[in-house]
């Protein structure tokens, strides 16, 4: 029989939900999706993607949005609305409500759920430092998942007065721990994870699901520039510190002929080109602003390389985007980024202590050959085409369904355990192992290829998982260790069909 949490899930595969291919990597990642199918999700964000301020954040959220529209759900965004947008609109699918500014869209966001709360079946809480708060206003029994992007507890002091700053972080922190106490949390990177049990002080299980790519972006690569380019695409802001890079450049020989192009509009822009002209670079330094995706995508498929040296990111969404067109990334180790760039094998990173120049110079030596390029290439691919948003709403939908079922059942959050710690299994893949997909508790995560079974239980320590394969009667052999950093991005097939193995890195 299944676990208890999924009984009804199952039963309700059984009676016409999403089918199931049989090579799917994970087999239990449809039923998410069967139980969303002609329910109402709706999706809290800061803002949406034709904000002037739109980030990865918005792209993750419309993203994951236009797959749940897919699944025949219907989907609201409630987010933010800047000078000049309509107060309605519908985007792929998605009506989109738009209502309050930069704080108060926190108000009318909690109104308008109030007053829509019994047309509401489940809601996706996207926290980008001060939260919605939605479990306060929605009916008990609505599952409620929070996302977290990336921790904004030292960032409250760069933006606010100290009183400000002071209610940010409670709000943040202590208020959101509470309000969100037994519900699901997720953040979309380990750094994130990592965070949000040190800084917010969360406790329990904190499942990862990180972002996703536009499959249609990948391609393959063209000839790449006869002389070094860099191309980095994103925001213009202060904290991307893209300063860092300018000064770079200036340090490389102009006889090199190395060029950047940058992509992106943003607040920081004059000052940045102001500094390009200070450091007389201005002929090597290309200011695109936003462009097209065609000819974004022109630029990314003839760089050499991509180059993001901000003090940290939720994810690292550019770098995996550049990644997908076979541009490897130079990028500082810090939170978000240290869990996009594989170091040593989709790109480099830099410590942060240390200078951008050398590594730059170094990088830009190594590409020089074409043999190492094109591997830099071949592996970037590969891993950026373990991401897709396809599989990142699998996550989360199973995740609401299993909430719903624990709700509906009137399981006692209380009871679920506080523990933190992830184990990770490896298995063989053969007919018995294959029952732990349908056997295991609530939303373990578990991908299989025909050669290797590989899974995360969260809140489960390598004593607790080994009794768990007892119960199951998994006699065979079994590779047990404490899950951390990028072990958390167990991911599904390779292009090429193999399984890949994420290096084991501390968060």
């Amino acid at each position: 029989m299944p676990g208890a949490d999924d009984q009804h899930i199952l039963a309700d595969r059984r009676e016409g939900g999403a089918e199931r291919r049989a090579d799917d990597p994970n087999p239990r990642a449809h039923l998410g999706r069967a139980w969303v199918k002609a329910r109402h999700v709706v999706l809290l964000n800061w803002r949406d993607l034709e904000h002037p301020q739109a980030g990865g954040a918005e792209v993750y959220c419309q993203s994951v949005a236009k797959e749940l529209v897919a699944a025949g759900t219907r989907v609201t965004l409630v987010t933010s609305r800047a000078p000049g947008q309509r107060r309605l609109q519908t985007r792929d699918g998605v009506r989109i409500v738009r209502a309050g500014g930069t704080l108060g869209v926190y108000a009318a966001t909690l109104s308008w759920l109030l007053r829509n709360r019994a047309d509401i079946d489940a809601v996706l809480d996207f926290q980008n430092g001060i939260p919605f708060f939605s479990p306060t206003v929605i009916r008990p029994t609505t599952p409620v998942i929070a996302v977290l992007h990336h921790v904004h507890q030292e960032q409250f002091g760069l933006h606010f007065s100290r009183p400000m700053a002071a209610l940010g972080r409670a709000l943040e922190g202590p208020v959101s721990r509470r309000v969100y106490r037994g519900r699901p949390v997720v953040a979309i990177s380990p750094s994130t994870r990592e965070e949000t049990h040190r800084l917010l002080g969360f406790r329990g299980a904190i499942h990862v699901v990180p972002n996703g790519l536009d499959v249609a972006r990948r391609a393959q690569r063209e000839t790449r520039t006869a002389t070094p380019s860099i191309v980095c695409v994103g925001r213009l802001e202060p904290q991307k510190r893209l300063e860092l890079l300018l000064e770079a450049v200036a340090e490389i020989p102009a006889a090199v002929g190395l060029r950047v192009e940058l992509v992106g509009s943003g607040s920081d822009r004059e000052r940045l080109e102001a500094v390009a002209n200070e450091l007389g670079v201005t002929d090597r330094v290309a200011f695109h602003g936003r462009i097209e995706d065609q000819a974004r995508d022109a630029l990314l498929d003839r760089a050499w390389l991509t180059v993001n040296p901000s003090a940290r990111e939720g994810w690292g969404l550019s770098v995996l985007e550049a990644n997908a067109r076979g541009i490897p990334a130079l990028a500082y180790r810090v939170p978000g980024l240290r869990d996009a760039v594989r170091d040593g094998v989709t790109g480099w990173l830099v410590d942060p202590a240390e200078r951008l120049a050398p590594a730059l110079a170094t990088t830009l030596e190594l590409l020089t050959d074409p043999g190492t390029a094109e591997r830099y290439s071949y592996e970037a691919i590969s891993w950026a085409a373990s991401f897709s948003w396809e599989r990142t709403t699998d996550q989360l939908t199973l995740m609401l369904a299993v909430e719903a079922d624990h709700l509906h059942r009137g399981a006692a959050r209380e009871r679920r355990t506080p523990s933190n710690v992830v184990t990770r299994v490896d298995l063989p893949t053969d007919h018995e192992t294959r029952k732990l997909l349908t056997e295991c508790r609530r939303t373990d995560g578990w991908h299989v290829n025909d050669r290797a079974l590989t899974g995360l239980i969260y809140g489960a320590d390598e004593s607790d998982a080994t009794k768990m394969l007892d119960r199951l009667g998994i006699d065979v052999d079994a590779q047990l260790s404490v899950a951390r950093g990028s072990d958390l991005l167990v991911v599904g097939e390779r292009t090429d069909g193999r399984f890949i193995k994420v290096p084991r890195r501390a968060a």
